[in-house]
């Protein structure tokens, strides 16, 4: 290589380093998130090495260390979604958490990340409502490219930013797209290292850029979705 080339790659090298550091923050939080997509930090076998791969990514996000104190136990954790046509009859389904930490005092949850496979969505309503249609043909079109576009963004995450008595605001991060996101009527309950916390949210589709359309026509109507959230957690740090 000539040093023309060189000094053309130097330059191109430096010029793209200043672009990362002004976005930064999201930038750390979309490679830690593919890191997890694609098994570059996995779900580690112990919680407390669970708790470090969520505390790296929310670190990241946030720009600075947060000692959270509770790791989600994926295994329990659990996300209900329902989406309801109009007039007609409602979807539902369960999805499941790759990772997850909480940072808790006096069973207030202060703040929290957790990261939503995508890939573990399954339906669960009656057969009654497939007469048009087969539960696998609504699992493909919903993570189709027209939909959740699974395959480019294997994973959701919601960041909880702030909490109240019995809602939390947080960050809401569904195919590359970041939202504000209320979860309301918020339950939390812990004792003796074990927590387990209830809310529900629910979120448009349109905003984060989901069409609703296939071959141009409306292949669904229900552009909100609403996600019972059941977190199980388990205490890892006593005093912070």
């Amino acid at each position: 290589m000539t040093f023309r080339n060189n000094y053309l790659y130097w330059m191109c090298t430096v010029i793209f380093v200043e672009i990362l550091k002004l976005k930064e923050m999201k930038i750390k939080l979309v490679l830690a998130i593919v890191a997890i997509s694609f098994g570059i930090i996995s779900c580690s076998e112990t919680p407390q090495e669970n708790l470090d791969n969520i505390v790296t990514i929310a670190t990241s996000e946030i720009g600075r260390k947060v000692d959270f104190n509770y790791a989600i136990d994926t295994e329990k954790s659990i996300i209900n979604w329902a989406g309801t046509l109009p007039d007609s009859y409602t979807h539902t389904g369960n999805i499941y958490l790759g990772e997850g930490a909480l940072l808790v005092s006096d069973q207030h949850i202060e703040m929290g990340i957790f990261i939503v496979d995508m890939k573990s969505m399954l339906t669960t309503d009656g057969d009654e409502n497939y007469e048009d249609g087969s539960r696998e043909e609504l699992l493909d079109y919903l993570e189709s490219k027209d939909v959740f576009n699974i395959l480019n963004y294997p994973v959701a995450v919601f960041e909880i930013i702030e909490s109240r008595r019995e809602t939390m605001l947080g960050i809401l991060t569904i195919n590359g797209q970041q939202v504000e996101a209320m979860v309301r009527d918020v339950t939390v309950y812990a004792k003796e290292g074990e927590l387990k916390a209830q809310g529900v949210l629910v979120f448009n589709a349109n905003n984060f850029g989901i069409s609703f359309e296939k071959e141009g026509k409306k292949a669904m109507a229900f552009e909100e979705i609403e996600m019972k959230i059941s977190l199980f957690a388990t205490l890892i740090k006593e005093d912070l």
